[in-house]
């Protein structure tokens, strides 16, 4: 009992039945502040989806409604709390709410559909607005630019349309209907190509800079490499835009190779400064070592004590100088000879200064003798007074001891005195001549000749000794080096041949009778060990000089036979130039031959040369003096009036000139500045001339297009006249094709325009007036008077127009009493105006849109046959335009239907 009181007195919406509890929900006024507290309690409580669905759809609470969307169990109550919120923010609920909160809402509402949806159903254009400020899908921005009814809201979506082809579609859509919302897009359009453009020129130069700098990291360093790195780095800083990712790795990683080479390439540069330094102080050590042993000249014991120790310091430095550039084996033969020169100087000062105390006490003929040969003083040594007043002495007492001359000792002295002369002269070779039938008489000389000989056989066998001392370690150097080659296989056969004949020469310079007889044997054996090892090379090449040799024989024979056939008075020079200098070529080229024969055929091939370069100087006089005549002509042609003949004479004189070849250099010089000069002033008066008549033409072509362009009167002219007279001024363009088709579109315009040629053009007119109040009277549901119309039609009217016209007003007095008709007649005008689109579409060679794309396939399918594309320079497309518009006119309701008539006329001319 109690239960049945309490659901007795429980309120309806709390009812255990879902029905009931629907049909309470309706009963509540979302007006009431109770009953919407009662809604939110459903709608978040209620058991039931459909309950709460019902209930929600009447809440004003919008956190309620978000909580809803968000928290709840059902995916359709959800959704419907979605929708609620939707259609309190488009403000087609009763309840209003505020601007603020409504803003806030749309802020939850981020969906494409539900943003679109208040975009076009809003209620104000601020919401609207903002919805369509959200909206990033681009396909609903252009639902907007279609279906929106506001256009500030079709401007405000068109700014932000950025998809290519959506916008080539809705500027096809919107180009009739909406002219600023055709030029909105359009500038997008524009704006998005000139971008475009920019961006593929960003692209064109990065990759360009890419490709120069990978191109450069693959070329050998030069000398102007770093300068090259440096210009395409500061191009590639400069550009005024981000490189993309891809470039600016393939720049970075091209630019480090770059650098590394450039690195490495000037390391290399600094190892060779450093070795040409060091060459440079290689070679001044050499000098400065040749002048300390000429500055040797008596020194005293502290001068001798510094230079031993320079010398050391210059030893030292030398090696380490050899380090960093390794030395020529002539250079460390160079070194060590005068390292040697200088130490066995400083050696005989030294025995010099310890012999001093007893040749001065010596008074002896045998002590003097004796203490002369130990010091053993060299001839390149300056002589000391000690030592000549030691001599002297010495000579004095010798002419005391020795006895008469005796007879038949002529011959030795003369052997003697020519021994003496060699001595003093220095010339081993000679002096071992001389002194070996001295030696083979020695037992016939007696007192001073002995005494001689027996001083001049100590400076012979000092001699001796200084020549070996000095070739002894450069002939055991050439041994070495020589035995070194011969085992060599590493280098190259034609390295290791330019070794061999570089170490055969040093030997022949040192050769000489007193070279041991193992250490000749010694040389001799390597040699022949490194010759067997490049033999085959040598055979090559001996055989390569045979065939040089021959070739060689070929261009001389080649050219006696220039020489001998050619035709000197019609030859060509500049042929002849070109075989001179190909002949000098090849036989450059064709080196290196046997020496005995090769000059032989060097004799005759400068024989040859020198007889053919007499030819060619007579011929370049010749063509100095024909080019002397050119020069004057061309000189004389500027005094004349006819410009253009003048020229045409000048490109003569020019070719002639061209065909002449060379002269001499210094006439050639001479001649051409005043050649030159004459021809550039008549072809410039010439080009003048020629720019100002062209100018003249220009103008009147541009008068005569302006006139058929403002004119709206026939001209007394005739379109061919005109059409004549345009391209007389017209062939004296270099390029007027511009004009040309200006002239084409003024002329067609005009023709259309004012109809010289329809006499019935002013009475149709007429009659398209009157037709066209009598179908506004129709229109608006009044009874014009259609026969007196219909039955005072000009006799001017051809029959074919009269027919049409004819028919026009029958279709309207049908209309008249019959008015359902009207929409069957409004249907089949709008057909017939399609067709004339169409046909003058096709006639302009223009595209058709795309809902009249059946019908003009339709048409041509039926008109298969018939000749409508004309070439639109012919008259027949004139008169096939008119006979279009004269068709347009017969047209009942033709002037109601807006967009066809826009259509018709904006129609370009036929291309």
């Amino acid at each position: 009992m109690q239960l049945i009181l309490t659901n007795l007195f429980r309120p309806k919406w709390q009812h255990p039945r879902s029905d009931v509890r629907k049909k309470a929900v309706g009963n509540l006024d979302p007006g009431q502040d109770n009953d919407q507290t009662i809604l939110e309690t459903i709608a978040r409580e209620d058991r039931d989806p459909d309950v709460r669905r019902q209930a929600l759809n009447k809440l004003v609470n919008v956190d309620c409604l978000s909580q809803l969307a968000d928290h709840d169990v059902d995916a359709g109550v959800r959704q419907s709390a979605l929708n609620r919120l939707c259609d309190l923010v488009t403000g087609l609920d009763a309840i209003e709410l505020p601007m603020a909160r409504r803003l806030q809402v749309l802020d939850r509402l981020a969906q494409t559909d539900y943003l679109l949806h208040v975009a076009l159903k809003g209620d104000c254009y601020e919401i609207r607005q903002e919805a369509v400020l959200r909206l990033v899908d681009e396909s609903a921005l252009a639902k907007v630019i279609t279906d929106a009814d506001s256009r500030p809201l079709r401007q405000l979506a068109a700014e932000s349309i950025r998809d290519p082809e959506l916008l080539q579609q809705l500027i096809r859509q919107v180009r009739q209907s909406d002219k600023n919302l055709y030029r909105t897009l359009k500038s997008r359009q524009d704006a998005q190509r000139d971008e475009a453009q920019r961006e593929q020129s960003r692209q064109q130069a990065q990759q360009h800079l890419c490709q120069a700098l990978e191109k450069l990291a693959e070329e050998s360093v030069a000398p102007h490499y770093q300068a090259k790195l440096q210009g395409l780095k500061l191009q590639w800083d400069s550009l005024d835009f981000e490189p993309a990712h891809n470039y600016l790795t393939r720049f970075d990683k091209a630019h480090a190779q770059c650098v590394l080479k450039a690195d490495r390439y000037a390391e290399e540069l600094a190892e060779r400064d450093q070795q040409a330094c060091a060459h440079s102080e290689q070679q001044q050590l050499l000098a400065t070592i040749r002048q300390a042993a000429e500055a040797l000249t008596q020194p005293t014991a502290a001068d001798q004590r510094s230079a031993t120790s320079e010398l050391e310091h210059w030893q030292q430095r030398w090696q380490e100088l050899a380090v960093i550039r390794p030395v020529t084996t002539s250079e460390q033969q160079q070194f060590d000879q005068c390292h040697a020169n200088v130490s066995q100087r400083l050696a005989h000062w030294q025995r010099y200064d310890e012999l001093a105390p007893q040749l001065q006490a010596a008074d002896e003929t045998e002590q003097l003798t004796a203490l002369l040969e130990q010091l053993a003083w060299p001839r390149q040594l300056p002589t000391t007074p000690l030592l000549q007043h030691c001599r002297l002495r010495l000579t004095t007492l010798q002419q005391q001891l020795q006895p008469a001359p005796e007879p038949g000792d002529d011959a030795l002295r003369d052997h003697l005195e020519r021994l003496e002369q060699a001595l003093d002269q220095g010339a081993l070779t000679a002096a071992t001549d001389a002194i070996r039938p001295l030696r083979e008489q020695q037992r016939q000389l007696r007192g001073r000749d002995k005494q001689q000989f027996t001083r001049l056989n100590a400076r012979y066998q000092e001699l001796q000794g200084w020549q070996q001392f000095a070739t002894r370690p450069k002939l055991e150097a050439l041994c070495q080096a020589m035995e070194a080659l011969s085992a060599d296989d590493s280098q190259a056969v034609a390295n290791r041949a330019a070794q061999l004949k570089e170490l055969q020469q040093q030997w022949k310079q040192l050769d000489s009778p007193l070279i041991p007889h193992g250490l000749r044997r010694q040389y001799q054996q390597a040699n022949d060990r490194a010759y067997s090892n490049c033999r085959d090379y040598f055979d090559q090449q001996r055989q390569l000089r045979q065939q040089n040799l021959s070739q060689r024989e070929r261009l001389c024979e080649q050219l006696d036979h220039l020489l001998q056939h050619t035709d000197w008075s019609r030859a060509d020079l500049k042929s002849l130039v070109a075989s001179n200098r190909q002949l000098r070529s090849d036989w450059r080229h064709f080196s290196p031959v046997e020496r005995a024969p090769g000059k032989k055929l060097q004799k005759r091939f400068n024989q040859g040369l020198k007889a053919l370069e007499q030819q060619l100087d007579q011929m370049r006089r010749s063509n100095g003096e024909l080019k002397q005549q050119l020069t004057g002509q061309a000189e004389r042609l500027l005094g004349d009036s006819d410009l253009d003949a003048g020229a045409e004479q000048a490109r003569e004189l020019q070719r002639q000139w061209k065909q002449l070849g060379p002269t001499e250099r210094e006439l050639e010089q001479q001649l051409w500045p005043r050649f030159n000069d004459a021809c550039n002033q008549l072809h410039q008066r010439a080009k003048t001339a020629r720019a100002d008549n062209e100018e003249q033409a220009r103008q009147q072509c541009e008068a005569l297009c302006v006139e058929l362009e403002d004119t709206h009167q026939p001209l007394p002219l005739s379109p061919a006249r005109l059409q004549q007279q345009f391209q007389q001024q017209l062939d004296q363009l270099a390029d007027g094709r511009r004009l040309q088709r200006r002239f084409e579109t003024a002329l067609f315009a005009y023709q259309l325009r004012c109809h010289p040629q329809e006499p019935d053009w002013s009475a149709l007119q007429q009659l398209e007036q009157q037709c066209q109040q009598l179908e506004k009277a129709l229109l608006d549901g009044q009874q014009p008077p259609l026969q007196p119309i219909n039955g005072t039609l000009p006799e001017t009217l051809a029959d074919d127009v009269r027919a049409a016209v004819a028919a026009r007003l029958d279709a309207l007095q049908r209309i008249s009493a019959a008015p359902d008709g009207i929409d069957a007649l409004l249907a089949s005008s709008d057909r017939a105006l399609r067709l004339l689109c169409i046909r003058r579409e096709i006639l302009c060679g223009q595209t058709t849109p795309d809902e009249d794309q059946a019908l003009r396939m339709e048409y041509q399918m039926e008109r298969l046959q018939d000749a409508l594309q004309q070439d639109s320079n012919e008259p027949t497309c004139v008169r096939s335009m008119l006979q279009l518009q004269r068709l347009w006119l017969t047209v009942p309701f033709n002037s109601f239907f807006e967009e066809l008539n826009q259509r018709f006329t904006d129609a370009p001319r036929p291309e």
